[in-house]
Formats: C-alpha cells, sequence, structure tokens
C-alpha cells in the first residue's frame, strides 16, 4: 500500500537560533543539546560503535553535542528515541531514524523531525525508504533555491511511500542492518589481508636485500 508521508509521521521544521547573546556552544551552559549536521556520521566514522548498538548509518553521533538555549516553547523541536531527523539542505538529502533516548535535545533547522505514527510505520524502515535512490531522486528534483538547496516540507508531506506490514517492515530494516555489519566485516578482513600481505612482501624483500 501507498501513502502519502504526511499520513504516517508528523513532520515539524527544526530550531532556527537567532539568539546571538548566547550562541550555540560547545562548552555546558545551555538548557539543551541540540543536534547539527556535524553530528550526522554519514561516512561511518564510528561504524563499529554503531553497529555494535544495534543501529545503522546514517547515524546521529550524540556524545558532540553543542548546548544552546532556544528561545520560546522549544517543545515541538525536542528529539527522542523513535522519531527521525531528515537532512534537508544541501546536496545530500538523508533521513536517520534516532535509536537511543536523549533528554533535552532539539534539531537544528537543518532538519525536519518526522514523529511516525508507529502504528503504521516503523521508524528504521521509514528511514530505509527515505533513503532508497529512487525517494532520493524524487526529492531532489524537488530542492528550491541556488546555493543552499533546500527540500521544502511540502514536498516531503506529498511524497508516496511504500508502506508494507509492520512484520515486513521489521524485516526489512533487520536485513540492512545485517547487510551493513556484513559489508564492515568483509571491508576490515580485506584490510587485515592486505596489511598481511603487505608484511609478508616487505619481510621478502629486506630478506633478499640483504642477500646481496
Amino acid at each position: 500500500m501507498n501513502m502519502k508521508l504526511h499520513d504516517i509521521a508528523a513532520v515539524q521544521i527544526g530550531y532556527q537560533h537567532r539568539d546571538k547573546a548566547q550562541p550555540i556552544s560547545a562548552t555546558t551552559g545551555g538548557t539543551h543539546r541540540i543536534i547539527q549536521i556535524k553530528d550526522l556520521d554519514i561516512e561511518g566514522r564510528f561504524r563499529q560503535q554503531v553497529l555494535s548498538r544495534g543501529g545503522t548509518v546514517p547515524y546521529i553521533w550524540t556524545p558532540g553535542l553543542f548546548s544552546v538555549t532556544p528561545a520560546g516553547n522549544s517543545d515541538r523541536y525536542r528529539v527522542g528515541r523513535g522519531d527521525l531527523l531528515f537532512l534537508s539542505r544541501g546536496q545530500r538529502t538523508l533521513a536517520v531514524p534516532v535509536l537511543e533516548d536523549l533528554e533535552d535535545t532539539i534539531a537544528s533547522y537543518y532538519f525536519y523531525v518526522l514523529r511516525p505514527r508507529t502504528e503504521r510505520v516503523l521508524p528504521e524502515y521509514l528511514a530505509w525508504f527515505i533513503n532508497q535512490p529512487s525517494a532520493q531522486a524524487h526529492l531532489e528534483s524537488r530542492q528550491l533555491g541556488t546555493y543552499i538547496k533546500t527540500v521544502p516540507k511540502s514536498a516531503l508531506d506529498s511524497m508516496e511511500v511504500a508502506v508494507p506490514p509492520l512484520p515486513t517492515q521489521r524485516a526489512i530494516a533487520e536485513l540492512e542492518r545485517l547487510r551493513q555489519k556484513e559489508e564492515h566485516a568483509m571491508s576490515r578482513l580485506a584490510a587485515a589481508k592486505r596489511r598481511l600481505a603487505d608484511g609478508i612482501a616487505l619481510e621478502a624483500a629486506t630478506a633478499r636485500s640483504l642477500e646481496h
């Protein structure tokens, strides 16, 4: 069954900080932590830790979150387990599920905060679907702007999502996790083989040079 995204998830634009007197800071002086683009592990820098926690890449790496004191009511920007963050600005759009409990944490305006209706769709599955090439091509074709491209909220809201039964969604999400885990194990094995081969070759080259 295909459904519009706004029928299976609420979408909220992230928080835009404008208070220059209390800037976003690496210190702990703010009332909230804020997720920024820098906190996305897109390239798998922490892949080992992520996979060991049962997550997948891309992932939100929370240990380095900066702090901020948001103006007004911050509740609508809050992010917690079961939500998704959709990176709406820049050359690369993607969705990231929140897989851990977060306290007093908000998302910056570079993201849309998606709150899936879990009786219809699982967060991990929805993130997987949005990150598929066909969905990415659809969203990228609707980006606005010249220098910093942005996916309008209306384009995300109206995107059609294939919504199979929940057991199928769960199986797809688990298959993706296992695929990434296998891919990571194979890359580590290939790196170990390369180091072994280099070591053997270097030892042989050194031995031959000593003979002469």
